[in-house]
């Protein structure tokens, strides 16, 4: 009898502690004003700016919305993009399909219709959409990198899905260039079941992560140094990414349920340290504050956790039920905040912004 992955397993329970309850009731109270349903989305007189050029946009959010035929099977997604809990446009994507973001207010989308991949950038604020690259390959996942606006995507063979690697595309209708090499044969067991994408705060470092049936791998390459081997950060412990926390990167543990354990990951050595056992959810804000849900002697709480030291500190302004949400690559809901918050979902309502806040309290 075949294994359940165990990075999909935790997968489904930590959107079900944080991301399922925004998944399927984002943002419906505040849009309940306008008349019938979402417009769909316009096309962008110019390409949403990235990068440099664009402005921090919190509240401004997507939703994807899995659509399942009469079997049960995925036929489709649903996308939804706004601001402020108002819904701006919406869309119909192909079952291949997925979304990133938003980062300034736009989100990157990729969707595969069996022939070609095609990437478009959304702007949550007015609801247009603009296509700025098309590949006969299967592109899979796609980010946006807040530094330069550049995008980076993982690429596969539509024949064999074998792996072409991780592509940057500087500006549309150029031609993207190869900035990490496929992943090497023998560094997995088995079929790889998904790849994630992060970078860190500065844009330099991208971590590349390959999940395999029971475990993970992560390449961490540094962008400013092209042909320099990556650091292999690799074990049977390792479960999906969270990200980068300064210097360091927070993954889970790999389990079949939850709580579970992080791990904080040393890209010079390539070591891990388990930072907590018994997180029921987590979260970074985008300057690499982790935040744990943990559950102690029958009881959540929420705490933040120093990935360099393991120190762990009680925080206040969570409510009961609060979850973080999914990070960014491989979540079906995302809503920008600021540089030291992180989203979190309720247990009704809308997702919201929180900015950790210390309760004076060192738990040991």
């Amino acid at each position: 009898m075949s294994k359940r992955p165990r990075w999909i397993a935790l997968l489904a329970l930590v959107v079900g502690a944080g991301g399922l309850v925004a998944m399927t009731r984002l943002l419906p109270a505040a849009d309940a004003g306008r008349a019938g349903a979402p417009s769909g989305l316009s096309a962008c007189a110019a390409r949403p700016a990235t990068g440099p050029g664009a402005a921090a946009a919190p509240g401004s959010f997507f939703k994807l919305q899995p659509a399942l035929d009469a079997n049960g099977v995925l036929a489709g997604q649903r996308l939804f993009v706004g601001r402020g809990g108002v819904i701006n446009g919406s869309a119909t994507l192909a079952a291949e399909s997925a979304a990133s973001g938003p980062v300034g207010g736009v989100v990157a989308v990729t969707e595969d219709d069996g022939t070609q991949s095609t990437v478009k950038l959304v702007a949550a604020g007015t609801g247009c959409a603009s296509v700025v690259h098309t590949s006969a390959s299967v592109i899979r996942r796609v980010i946006i990198d807040p530094v330069d606006g550049s995008l980076l995507f993982h690429l596969v063979d539509r024949a064999s899905r074998a792996d072409l690697g991780i592509w940057r595309l500087a500006a549309p209708g150029g031609a993207p260039l190869r900035v990490v090499e496929p992943l090497p044969a023998g560094l997995v067991e088995g079929p790889v079941w998904a790849t994630d994408l992060r970078l860190d705060q500065a844009g330099r470092f991208l971590a590349v992560q390959s999940c395999v049936d029971r475990a993970c791998v992560t390449r961490l390459v540094d962008l400013a140094a092209p042909g320099s081997p990556p650091a292999l950060l690799r074990g049977k412990s390792q479960g999906p990414l969270l990200g980068f926390a300064g210097g360091r990167l927070v993954t889970w543990a790999a389990c079949d349920g939850l709580p579970c354990g992080l791990l904080s990951w040393d890209p010079a050595s390539g070591s891990a340290t388990q930072l907590v056992g018994d997180a029921v959810a987590a979260g970074l804000t985008a300057g690499g504050r982790l935040v744990v849900i943990v559950s102690r002697q029958g009881a959540d709480r929420a705490v933040a956790v120093d990935p360099t030291s393991g120190a762990v500190e009680g925080l206040r302004g969570l409510a009961a039920g609060e979850r973080p949400l999914l990070a960014v690559g491989l979540g079906s809901v995302g809503l920008e905040v600021g540089p030291d918050e992180l989203a979190v979902a309720q247990p009704a309502g809308n997702p919201r912004a929180y900015r950790p806040t210390p309760a004076g309290e060192v738990i040991p």
